[in-house]
């Protein structure tokens, strides 16, 4: 049995549909509303979706390239489909395919198992920017990523993927839908508060941790990054930890100042443990 329709959604009514995964999540920073089109079936018990708008009319305050004004059209295509191997033959694993497409900015595809209480992800992919231009190819296992950007920052991405769930008691974004591997190439990158140009970078996740081969204009080396802990119940969370080994850091006067007030304005348990090492520092402009 299908069932299609059309109607308006408006951003609250997409972020009370937890149902729409990703896209109910996107709609936390949305506003307004937009017309769409809806198929909506039923097979092996589980529902299929396919939404489908071109979000005239609702406004995205997300990070380049995502964000738009209510006016401007961004075609967007949501699909949550049964597997060919799961629709063929009641005897196959139950698993489905959600995608994912935003005009040509962004591309998203994951396949999951259904046959616990919660969907898992088993593999997916994501391409955001130029990359998005080409087809998806889902890896063997994992999720990977591809960013293109002439221009990324990497905060807010961060802040926005780590925003609560749209629906009460949901948490945050399930570890398994973040990417495992990433490959980054941008202009400009901010993270931290600071900037990075003509980057390219590749980085792996395991679990919390991240460890990111990178090269740019002020850098080149490997970091890993291990993020601190939830709170205690005395308030206090466990430190994270940077780890760097750097071939070359170039630290030029406004990235001083950046550094300078940092330190300022955090409490020293605040800040990550650090163990860095660099065999070639360059701060205003000399070698040291």
């Amino acid at each position: 049995m299908q069932t299609d329709a059309r109607g308006t959604a408006t951003a609250e009514g997409l972020r009370a549909s937890p149902q729409l995964g990703l896209l109910s999540r996107l709609a936390q920073h949305a506003s307004g509303s937009a017309a769409y089109t809806l198929s909506l079936g039923v097979r092996r018990g589980e529902p299929e979706i396919q939404v489908a708008s071109d979000l005239v009319g609702l406004a995205l305050a997300a990070p380049a390239p995502l964000g738009k004004a209510a006016q401007a059209p961004l075609a967007v295509r949501f699909d949550k489909q049964l597997t060919r191997a799961a629709a063929a033959s009641d005897g196959a694993p139950l698993q489905d395919q959600v995608t994912l497409e935003l005009g040509d900015m962004a591309r998203l595809a994951y396949v999951r198992a259904l046959d616990g209480g919660q969907a898992r992800v088993l593999r997916g992919a994501m391409a955001v920017g130029d990359s998005a231009a080409a087809p998806l190819s889902l890896p063997e296992q994992g999720v990977s990523a591809s960013v293109v950007l002439a221009g990324l920052d990497a905060d807010a991405w961060s802040a926005l993927l780590d925003a609560p769930a749209p629906a009460p008691g949901e948490g945050q974004m399930p570890q398994d839908y973040l990417p495992t591997r990433l490959a980054v190439r941008a202009a400009t990158l901010t993270l931290q508060g600071r900037t990075l140009h003509d980057v390219v970078a590749g980085a792996t996740r395991t679990g919390a941790l991240w460890g990111t081969n990178v090269s740019a204009r002020e850098l080149d080396g490997y970091l890993e990054y291990q993020p601190g802990g939830a709170p205690a119940a005395d308030g206090q969370a466990p430190q994270g930890r940077l780890y760097a080994r750097l071939a070359r850091l170039a630290m030029p006067q406004a990235a001083a100042a950046q550094v300078d007030a940092l330190l300022d304005a955090q409490q020293p348990g605040k800040l990550p443990a650090l163990d860095i090492v660099v065999q070639d520092f360059e701060l205003r402009g000399r070698r040291l």
